[in-house]
């Protein structure tokens, strides 16, 4: 029993958490500081910011001469020397402020969704790289037993007590554990690339190994009103509600004030005021740019409706497959416990009493192997569902 307990403690070390200094946290904190994607999403909002309450502009002041030519002695020539302004109502005015407004609003939004994505992808690679280090510590343990096994192998060949057929066995094996091996060192190498490339370093990042276990749902029920991509929505529906109001405003009147100082028939200091008011009489290109824009707004809602429904069946999908990964788990911790574990401290000692042939004990250790290797790769999918509704689901 102790040599059995020693055995499963062997295994169980190589899941203790490293001293190295990135954890998930300091993951997410250099992305949101460092990322490019964030950088742009933050200069949209400058952008934005720097137009707010711009949209009270004047069209250009006129000034201008009207008259008989200058320069002639005739004293009966009129001038005229005039400035004009044109103007819109004041709704106009506030009509294109608010457009501005919710643009601004709307890019702030966009970095939301940035950031959810951003973080996301942050924890789909951290974990993928705990996953796949815990991978290699566990193949690791064969080491060991391999070379030891071929040293056995070989010496019964020579002795005679076997035939070389025994030997190739133990090397085949050997042959498809090191691919095995190679793999998932592979895969920890490109997971810790396409980590470090994410966050814009060229070397590996010194990140904190944790203890791979199954992660939690923070949210009890999913909320697709309150995901930052329905949020994201409301907002481009109110750009769109907006410009639908610039379109109607546009056959609003508009007006004209002057003022000119006149020279007639050689009298000086007669003044000329001029007021008038523009009326669009052509209506007809602008109604349709109206209702163009209406249809525009609602391609918003009817695209919001589609992904609110594309989101909660993705929740339901995501708790679907949660349960079955749960499942198979569970089921893999019950055959560790209750089958393996014990047949590997059984097979061990039947080996060292001479009762067990080297090949089946090493079978049985393959077979413990093999099983934590699968209940790694288990808890790592249920991982990327349990990331995708805490991250893509909901907001964290």
């Amino acid at each position: 029993m102790k040599k059995y307990i020693k055995l499963k403690i062997l295994i169980l070390l190589f899941f203790a958490t490293s001293a190295q200094s990135q954890s998930l946290d300091d993951l997410m904190e250099m992305a949101i500081k460092t990322h490019p994607s964030l950088r742009v999403a933050e200069l949209k909002i400058k952008q934005q910011e720097i137009l707010k309450n711009s949209g009270f502009e004047l069209q250009p002041t006129d000034f201008y001469y009207t008259g008989q030519a200058l320069g002639y002695a005739n004293d009966n020539r009129q001038h005229d020397f005039g400035v004009s302004q044109s103007f819109e109502l004041p709704k106009v005015y506030q009509a294109k402020n608010a457009l501005i407004d919710a643009e601004t609003e709307l890019v702030k939004q966009e970095k939301v969704l940035t950031e959810v994505e951003l973080k996301k992808m942050v924890a789909q690679l951290y974990w993928q790289v705990v996953a796949t280090y815990q991978q290699q510590q566990i193949y690791a343990t064969l080491d060991t037993f391999y070379t030891d096994f071929i040293k056995l192998a070989a010496l019964r060949v020579e002795t005679g007590e076997t035939n070389k057929l025994e030997l190739l066995r133990v090397e085949t094996s050997v042959k498809n554990w090191q691919i095995k091996k190679n793999e998932a060192a592979k895969r920890y190498e490109l997971a810790q690339r396409q980590l470090a490339y994410l966050l814009g370093r060229d070397n590996w990042l010194d990140i904190k190994i944790m203890e791979l276990q199954q992660l939690s749902i923070d949210l009890p029920e999913v909320n697709a009103a309150n995901h930052p991509l329905m949020q994201y929505y409301e907002q481009q529906k109110n750009v769109a509600a907006k410009q639908v109001t610039i379109e109607e405003n546009a056959l609003s009147p508009t007006f004209n004030v002057g003022y000119a100082s006149q020279i007639f028939n050689g009298n000086a200091g007669l003044n000329l005021v001029q007021v008038g008011v523009g009326i669009p009489l052509h209506r007809k290109p602008q109604e349709q740019r109206i209702e163009a824009a209406k249809v525009a707004a609602s391609i918003i809602s009817a695209k919001a409706e589609t992904d609110k429904f594309l989101l909660e069946n993705e929740w339901k999908l995501a708790l679907a497959k949660l349960e079955i990964i749960d499942g198979q788990i569970f089921s893999i911790n019950r055959l560790l416990m209750d089958n393996l574990l014990e047949s590997i401290g059984l097979a061990k000692k039947g080996y060292e009493g001479g009762e067990l042939p080297y090949f089946e004990y090493l079978a049985i250790i393959e077979q413990v192997i093999s099983a934590e290797i699968e209940k790694i790769s288990l808890t790592q999918q249920y991982n990327e569902v349990v990331i995708l509704v805490n991250y893509g689901l909901g907001v964290k």
